[in-house]
């Protein structure tokens, strides 16, 4: 997260096969994500606002856009 912006990251369980893994996934992926955000906004690198944005970006919002602009 410190080398790309954050409007560049998306989430991706890579989980195939299994459908517990598309739960395990996205449980483990939003815990390590709020650890490294609330790490962020702790040495003020990020705003409390920019943290929230960050994370909706990077769990849903950046694909969103990747794959509707991809479809225009």
């Amino acid at each position: 997260m410190e080398l790309a912006p954050t409007s560049k990251l998306m989430f991706s369980s890579d989980a195939r096969l299994m459908s517990e893994l598309y739960y395990l996934g996205a449980r483990w992926a939003r815990k390590a994500l709020g650890d490294a955000i609330d790490g962020a906004v702790r040495d003020s690198d990020l705003t409390a606002g920019e943290a929230e944005e960050a994370a909706r970006g990077i769990l849903y919002e950046n694909a969103r856009r990747l794959y509707l602009e991809e479809r225009h």
